[in-house]
């Protein structure tokens, strides 16, 4: 947590992501603290500083990988690489299981 003299405190763990404090917008995350203009600038810096992009779930690890194979954290080096991963994992699901595919997301690592 970064704490400014104005009483701004800004969280600066976790994956990068866009941040609205009062005093604006920032890119925080990985110890990194940024301003930027805006949130679109903020979704540029972060693409830019990303190493790669893993998926997340809300499924527990070991229940994803056995009944979809979701590479959990596992990085590629695009977003759209790891869009593609999901929409042919989310046919998969629809062909091979029941119930609905897991919600997920994909975020920036450092």
């Amino acid at each position: 947590m970064l704490t400014f003299n104005d009483g701004v405190s800004i969280p600066t763990s976790g994956n990068l992501r866009p941040y609205r404090a009062r005093d604006g917008w920032y890119v925080v995350g990985g110890g990194c603290c940024i301003p930027v203009e805006d949130a679109a600038e903020a979704r540029h810096t972060i693409e830019s500083m990303a190493r790669d992009w893993v998926i997340v779930t809300d499924l527990p690890g070991s229940y994803a990988v056995r009944t979809c194979e979701l590479p959990l954290g596992h990085g590629y080096r695009t977003r759209p690489e790891a869009e593609h991963r999901i929409e042919v994992l989310r046919a998969r699901w629809e062909d091979e299981y029941e119930g609905d595919f897991p919600r997920v997301t994909i975020e920036p690592r450092l």
